[in-house]
This record gives structure tokens, sequence and C-alpha cells, in this order.
């Protein structure tokens, strides 16, 4: 089942980094991984999940000859997929209701969409043991584990699962 406000809660708390499924000419799946987002369609005006892709890739090909796709996205252990049509938008893919300037204001939104993760610097718990989770403000909790003693680090709110003895 499609969840889109599922969707669009977990993406960012991954960096927007999502799998996506396609089908080859013998329906066979196709995966790869995009940074993913979700726009406002630019004819429609629905809210939709969006990514960017160079033109020539597999994945456009795929979806060029048949449009269903799966969009997966995962934050820890949590994880929503939405699927459907996809409807291709860009230079190679002419749509009669959008003219230059709006296929332009749309890519550089998607563009920005996709980067925007990137931009932001650090991680939700690695290595912030006593600091407030960046997602909830829990503070992090760390623990040795392994013959090395590597640390595990982990939000008590968001990551659920039982504490190491003595943590």
């Amino acid at each position: 089942m499609t969840d889109l406000a599922r969707f669009e809660a977990l993406v960012p708390l991954d960096h927007g980094l999502s799998v996506i499924v396609t089908r080859r000419a013998d329906t066979t799946p196709h995966t790869s991984v995009v940074n993913a987002g979700v726009l406002r369609h630019p004819v429609t005006g629905e809210r939709s999940v969006a990514f960017v892709a160079a033109g020539g890739t597999r994945k456009l090909v795929h979806l060029r000859a048949d449009p269903t796709i799966a969009v997966v996205v995962r934050a820890g252990w949590q994880w929503t997929a939405v699927e459907g049509q996809a409807q291709l938008l860009g230079p190679d893919d002419f749509h009669p209701e959008v003219d230059d300037e709006r296929l332009r204001s749309v890519l550089a939104a998607a563009a920005n969409l996709m980067q925007a993760p990137r931009r932001r610097r650090g991680h939700y718990v690695y290595r912030r043991a006593g600091r407030p989770c960046g997602r909830c403000g829990t503070l992090i909790r760390s623990w040795p584990q392994g013959d090395d003693a590597r640390m595990a680090y982990w939000c008590p709110a968001c990551q659920e699962g039982t504490e190491p003895r003595g943590a």
C-alpha cells in the first residue's frame, strides 16, 4: 500500500537515499539507488515522489518502456514503499503542458531537494554519545561491543531494542 506521508517523513532521515525497482523488457526487476523526495507535480499539483536521473540510464530506459515503479525508503528499521506509474519529465521526456521555463524550474526544485540531505552535516547518533539525537533530542547512548570493543551508538527513543547489560 502506498503511504506518501510516511515516505515523506522517512526520506530525509537517510539523506534521501531510496531504492527504486523498475521492470526490464523480460519483466524481471531492475533495482537502482537514487536520491528521492516529495514535490508537487508540475501539471496536477499533487504531491508526488521525484528523483533526478541522468539521461540514458537503464532505469529511464525501463521506465519509458513500462512506467511501473516502486520506490523504497528506510531509516533504521523503519521503511515504506510507494508504487505506481512513473511520469518522466525532462529534456528527453516532453510533456505538452510543461514549457521550457517550467521544466527548468521543476528540475531545479528536484535537484535542490535531492541535494539538501547532502548539505546536512554529521550523523544523528554516530559518535554523539551524551549529546542530543539530531532527530528527537534524546541523549545518545553508547556501549563497546565485540572483541575489539568497537563502540555502538543508539538513540533509546528512535531505535527500539534491548540495551546491553550494564549500559
